[in-house]
């Protein structure tokens, strides 16, 4: 077995929504590591079998619209330790067993992060997942400065679809990519999806570019598999799918979840 660290990242921004995200126990309990902000949280995760990392308080990513940079921070954090490693969000399902065949696909690229479809109408395209459920103003608030920042920081696919980064996968066996995203993030003083604009700026390239040279072919930006077919976010991400597998030969082991 392959025992590259896979990493996760943890902090208090929604406490009962976080705790009920993560399994009750590690699956690869001697490769995972979590980086925990805040003591209590470190605590309950401990508590199901988690290898942890506390982690002290930024400076920088803080703020409801900028705490996501917290994921570069754990990635910095686990390749100046680990040198290379693998970053899992939770809501990323294990499909099959991580056989051979997929840590090979892993060596056959550097630094690896897929890409996702977004509606040009994001916040709405959100807050169609809500149906009648009460959104808090401040959802809507961040809602509308993640549509404000992909704007920016996408390639246009299509008149009505953006491309850019998911970050809910990331492979990487440059030490210094970590780094080099927060600088980017502080320098442009991202906002939003605040790891993912900093990898779009990162690549520097075209969409076309960017796949064949990021994207992983073990799991897709963000699975299309949804019981209400006609929202939005399921119909852009199932058209964006589509096409990354008319270039790439797509061996999923890994799914995540819309």
């Amino acid at each position: 077995m392959n025992t590259i660290k896979i990493i996760r990242a943890v902090w208090e921004g929604n406490l009962q929504n976080t705790l009920e995200e993560i399994p009750p126990v590690p699956y690869y309990k001697e490769q995972e590591v979590v980086y925990v902000w805040g003591e209590y949280l470190e605590k309950e995760i401990k508590k199901r079998g988690f290898n942890t990392r506390l982690v002290k308080e930024d400076n920088y990513f803080n703020t409801h619209t900028t705490q996501y940079g917290k994921k570069l921070v754990a990635l910095d954090l686990a390749l100046q330790e680990f040198d290379e490693v693998l970053l899992l969000d939770w809501d990323c399902a294990i499909l099959r067993p991580l056989d051979n065949r997929f840590w090979e696909y892993l060596e056959s690229k550097p630094i690896q992060c897929p890409l996702y479809g977004q509606s040009i109408n994001t916040a709405q395209s959100f807050i169609q997942t809500y149906g009648n459920r009460e959104i808090s103003k401040e959802k809507l608030i961040f809602f509308d400065k993640i549509e404000s920042n992909l704007k920016k920081y996408s390639w246009k696919f299509n008149e009505s679809i953006l491309a850019t980064p998911n970050f809910s996968f990331v492979y990487s066996r440059n030490k210094n990519l970590g780094k080099d995203l927060i600088n980017i993030a502080i320098t442009k003083n991202l906002e939003g999806c605040v790891e993912e604009h900093a990898m779009f700026i990162y690549a520097n390239c075209s969409m076309k570019d960017y796949i064949n040279k990021y994207q992983p072919l073990v799991l897709e930006g963000v699975d299309q598999d949804n019981p209400i077919e006609h929202l939005e976010v399921v119909t852009t991400q199932r058209t964006f799918n589509n096409y990354i597998k008319e270039i790439l030969p797509m061996d999923l082991y890994f799914k995540h979840n819309i």
